[in-house]
């Protein structure tokens, strides 16, 4: 049997405009085909940028679309976006499914002119793996398997046919096993996998049955000893899943297989010092790894060591360079972790500086999910106040209209197919008086006191329908959102919380405030906080708290108090856990603060708007305030936005330093249902 490379194979197609995302999928196949008899066979890709730069030249197709792996990703050369689409296009247009599927993995603009382009592309691909299976190639069949299992397009499900998988794996797994026998470290893995099956809870049987291909595929490729080391933890090996990473780990020079852990912090350093030497040498991967972790950390206060701000402080000093030399991307993650300064601290006001310059940048480069953020859309320029969350945001406007942006699922943004109106409060029977917005809903507060949502129906955990609102409260006089689902009170000291991650809708009496704390909630009964457990039944956790004199505000990781007089007492507790024992909690005067008319929690951070609408924010409990520039005319604060007088709305970190609203919003603002 001879294996071919693909030459002559030339699809006609047009050039693409690229645009180019952060993602990276690895659905790697290579051809090799057979005469007569048919026999199961693989060929190794190329290594190298050298080597698949060679072989790219000689029309090797998958070797081309490797080259624009390694280009895209910094590994083995310096960082080329630009020209790892150019290569990612040429290597589809010759016939190489991973050329196809990595060029629609990557290519954005505007959805409506790009997202057929893409699917036609991801369709190409899975004709391109058919084809190459039906020649008995094993790792295009193994593709395909996962084509068949799930479908070609994922948005879509195109394709998906799980019978037809499980027949095609049924057929390949010997061909597997037999490659596997004969040292092919790749077919050992793929062996396994088909052996475990797709099952969202595999037996007992099929992991046995897997785990010794796996280990077959790790003494051949060390690379492969991950993967052994995950299949070992999911049989509840933990001890020798241990073993296998930290001997993969010392034996690689990088520190890639180290990976960081929470559950063993010497492998976790073993991963950041490796990473660190190996970002030193240029490896370009690594950098990524190691900025993105310690800005993780900085942010969430964990890891505020001088070391990680270094990290921090040189990887946004490379994105910056590579910013300076037109890489759009690099543009884009410079905007969304520049949060820290060069010494790692919290300055909100250049690193907001820093962020708009960069986003600009970007969009100038042709990223277009930065353009909005940096060109300020129409739709929030005449803002009055914000409603973000993790995955998407609304504003108020002047109008009395609500608009809102973000990840459109479950109806969340309330659009109607070809309509980019927001909606109009007039139609919810009230002036507009608060929102919310959560996991999978937006929800508006009118001011007769019906409450109603769209998206999913969080009475019910069902879709509430789009661009349809649903009223889900009457007579209520404040609700409150978070991850977990809303909280509505009423004046009689009652709230009735709702949620698809609480245990029930539950009935609270006796209340002065109810918080929402990711998938549980809490209450305020005098200077007492209790924090519901995860079950119905467990015991709440009873956090005593000094006299507040004023408003609560409550966060996973502490809570701030809006005194009467300005000042603002916080405190740091970690409320995610289900410890059932009282603790005492002791607020602390934040210093330089003395003039808060409103307050804000997220994480280990607060924010406040002063009486001269200016917004400063801290890090918890009590850390000396920084301004944040260019926000001197705020109206409305929540948790890192404001919207200002000027009617524009600004965001300066989120969950992991991910802005909030950085999408889209001029596609996103839900329709006036006034026919439902």
């Amino acid at each position: 049997m001879t294996c071919s490379s693909n030459r002559g194979s030339r699809a006609a197609t047009p050039s693409l405009r690229l645009r180019l995302s952060a993602g990276f999928i690895v659905l790697g196949a290579i051809t090799c085909s057979s005469p007569g008899q048919p026999s199961w066979k693989t060929v190794k890709e190329c290594h190298g940028a050298d080597e698949c730069r060679t072989r790219c030249e000689q029309d090797d197709a998958d070797a081309c679309a490797k080259l624009a792996d390694l280009l895209f990703s910094g590994e083995d050369v310096p960082r080329d976006s630009t020209e790892a689409g150019r290569l990612w296009e040429k290597a589809c247009e010759m016939g190489s499914d991973v050329g196809c599927d990595h060029l629609a993995s990557h290519l954005l603009g505007d959805p409506e002119e790009v997202e057929p382009t893409i699917a036609a592309l991801r369709q190409k691909a899975a004709e391109l793996r058919a084809k190459r299976c039906e020649a008995h190639d094993l790792k295009a069949c193994f593709g395909r398997v996962f084509d068949l299992q799930f479908g070609w397009d994922a948005s879509t499900k195109a394709g998906k046919d799980p019978e037809a998988a499980f027949q095609l794996s049924e057929r390949a797994l010997p061909g597997a096993k037999k490659l596997c026998e004969g040292g092919d470290a790749e077919a050992c893995y793929i062996a396994g996998r088909l052996t475990k099956g797709f099952a969202d809870q595999p037996s007992a049987q099929s992991l046995k049955g897997a785990l010794s291909y796996y280990e077959s595929a790790c003494k051949l490729d060390g690379e492969r000893c991950v993967s052994f080391a995950m299949l070992l933890a999911e049989t509840g090996d933990a001890v020798r899943s241990r073993e296998v990473l930290s001997q993969r780990c010392d034996a690689d020079e990088d520190g890639s297989a180290c990976y960081p852990r929470e559950t063993d912090p010497t492998l976790t350093k073993r991963w950041i010092e490796k990473r660190r030497a190996a970002c030193a040498k240029g490896l370009r991967l690594a950098c990524d790894d190691l900025g993105g972790h310690s800005s993780r950390k900085l942010l969430e206060g964990a890891r505020s060591s001088d070391e990680a701000r270094a990290d921090h402080g040189a990887w946004t000093r490379l994105l910056d360079d590579e910013c300076s030399r037109g890489e759009g991307l690099s543009c884009s993650d410079l905007a969304i972790h520049s949060s820290f300064d060069a010494t790692g601290e919290l300055t909100i006001g250049p690193a907001l500086l820093q962020r708009y310059t960069a986003l600009e940048r970007a969009c100038e480069l042709g990223v277009p999910f930065t353009c909005t953020e940096a060109s300020m859309q129409p739709l929030v320029r005449d803002a009055v106040a914000i409603y973000p969350s993790e995955f998407h945001s609304c504003v108020r406007r002047k109008d009395g209209r609500v608009g809102c942006w973000g990840v459109d699922s479950d109806g969340r943004l309330g659009v109607a197919e070809g309509s980019k109106a927001p909606l109009a409060l007039s139609t919810l029977d009230g002036e507009p008086a608060d929102g919310v917005t959560f996991q999978g809903s937006s929800c508006v507060l009118a001011s007769d006191g019906r409450a109603y949502c769209w998206g999913v129906n969080p009475t019910k955990s069902s879709r509430a329908g789009s661009p349809a609102k649903v009223l889900v409260a009457e007579g209520a006089t404040r609700i409150s959102g978070g991850t977990a689902g809303l909280c509505v009170e009423g004046n009689d000291r009652r709230a009735t919380c709702y949620g698809s991650f609480l245990a029930a809708r539950s009935e609270l009496k006796d209340i002065d405030r109810a918080y929402v704390l990711y998938d549980r909630f809490a209450v305020r009964r005098g200077n007492a906080l209790e924090v519901q457990g995860r079950s119905e039944g467990d015991r709440p956790i009873r956090l005593p708290v000094a006299p507040a004199q004023g408003d609560w505000q409550v966060g996973l990781s502490g809570m701030c108090s809006l005194r009467k007089d300005g000042s603002v007492a916080c405190a740091e507790v970690d409320l995610s856990h289900g410890d059932p024992k009282p603790q005492q909690v002791d607020l602390l005067v934040v210093p330089e603060l003395r003039d808060a008319v409103e307050v804000s929690v997220l994480g280990k951070r607060a924010c406040a708007r002063t009486s001269d609408d200016h917004i400063r924010c801290w890090e918890l409990p009590n850390k000396p305030p920084a301004e944040i520039a260019g926000v001197y005319d705020a109206t409305s604060l929540r948790k890192a936005c404001a919207a200002t007088k000027r009617g524009f709305v600004f965001c300066w970190g989120g969950r992991y330093g991910v802005p909030w609203g950085v999408a889209e919003p001029m596609r996103a603002g839900p329709s006036n249902p006034e026919t439902e």
